[in-house]
């Protein structure tokens, strides 16, 4: 999921790590930096927490409400947790914040549940 959110280019230094070619260490190392938030860094959930409500904030008026406050009110980073009274409302949430989120250039790819309905998984 971090890995959806670019490093702006002035903080690319700050996110620096060293490389060895072929893990050949007697050699010089390559000095890289991420151009992506990364699994690890203490930033990386606050900036996802972040985008993703930026996203809800930026494109939200076009979609469902719910989809929007879904969003806001029921992820934590990027896990967004959340109960409907129905099938239907399931595959409308899930399909407008699928939406929503793509608005931004984020994708929400992982969906569980409980209900016995193939529907809310397609």
């Amino acid at each position: 999921m971090y890995y959806q959110f670019m490093v702006p280019p002035g903080d690319k230094d700050l996110l620096r790590y060293l490389w060895w070619k072929e893990g050949y260490f007697n050699s010089d190392p390559i000095d890289c930096r991420m151009r992506v938030h990364l699994f690890g860094a203490a930033s990386s959930p606050g900036v996802a927490t972040y985008a993703l409500r930026k996203i809800a904030n930026d494109h939200g008026s076009k979609y469902a409400n719910e989809a929007s406050q879904f969003v806001h009110r029921n992820f934590y980073v990027d896990d967004g947790v959340t109960s409907v009274s129905s099938i239907s409302s399931a595959c409308t949430l899930i399909a407008e914040t699928q939406k929503l989120l793509a608005e931004g250039g984020s994708k929400c790819h992982k969906v569980m549940s409980k209900s016995n309905s193939q529907e809310v998984i397609e």
